[in-house]
């Protein structure tokens, strides 16, 4: 199972919190059941998602069930969060960094391979 992101913070006094996102395209999580958090190493806890928010192309404000005050928020704060099973992970792409390569031309010495166009 790949992270596709970390709760970076908390927002308001409800418990909503920020979910910075490596998730490739355009995702609406307000469909999705639960997030999985991990509270502690190999331990992934299903957070259940009450309202979902895009508040960039890589974050959603989120309001989880189980999370009602920004105390309660710190306590899920810089976790990985990681795919409900109930989502399917072939509907989903997850950037990875290598991606910021494409468009690049790669040379080889002084001669031009290419440009790349997939990784």
């Amino acid at each position: 199972m790949q992270a596709i992101g970390k709760i970076t913070g908390a927002h308001g006094v409800k418990g909503y919190v920020v979910l910075e996102h490596q998730l490739k395209g355009d995702i609406a999580i307000d469909n999705w059941d639960a997030l999985m958090i991990e509270l502690l190493p190999e331990s992934k806890i299903p957070f259940f998602i009450a309202e979902a928010k895009k508040q960039s192309p890589t974050s959603f404000l989120v309001k989880l069930e189980e999370i009602d005050s920004p105390e309660a928020a710190k306590e899920i704060m810089q976790k990985d969060v990681y795919l409900s099973p109930n989502v399917k992970s072939e509907e989903i792409q997850i950037q990875s960094s290598a991606d910021g390569y494409i468009g690049y031309t790669l040379f080889d010495k002084e001669k031009e391979i290419g440009t790349i166009d997939n990784i």
